[in-house]
């Protein structure tokens, strides 16, 4: 193999290098872009289940606390159209609630453990 080598010429050396450093900078491309789309779909997976879902949640979470308020606001206010007001944003805010815990419903519940706190909490917010 020495014996091979030696009677190359330069050139023809460098164009092997050359050659073989980019045959290995090719691999390393494809694997790049294979661990690439690995990754972006673990990402949209984290996305999907478990940052949206949380939102959601949040979501209603932050509704009941408003309407927890407007409706002590509610009681201590004296002008109809104060009641009245506050009456109709707490069923708007009951309406989104209702639509996310749907949405939270179909696409977020996977295991009966899911099946049984979300069961407990429609229980606790029913009016």
């Amino acid at each position: 193999m020495m014996k091979k080598n030696k009677n190359l010429k330069v050139s023809t050396k460098m164009a092997i290098t050359f050659a073989l450093m980019g045959v290995s900078m090719l691999i390393l491309g494809i694997i790049s872009i294979y661990s690439n789309s690995t990754i972006n779909k673990n990402m949209d997976s984290i996305y999907n289940g478990n940052i949206k879902s949380t939102n959601i949640i949040n979501q209603v979470k932050q509704n009941i606390t408003k309407i927890e308020i407007m409706t002590l606001q509610a009681s201590k206010s004296m002008d109809v159209r104060d009641i009245n007001n506050f009456e109709s944003e707490i069923n708007n805010l009951s309406n989104e609630d209702n639509k996310l815990l749907d949405d939270y419903k179909k696409h977020y519940i996977f295991s009966e453990e899911d099946k049984d706190a979300f069961t407990e909490l429609e229980n606790d917010i029913e009016p």
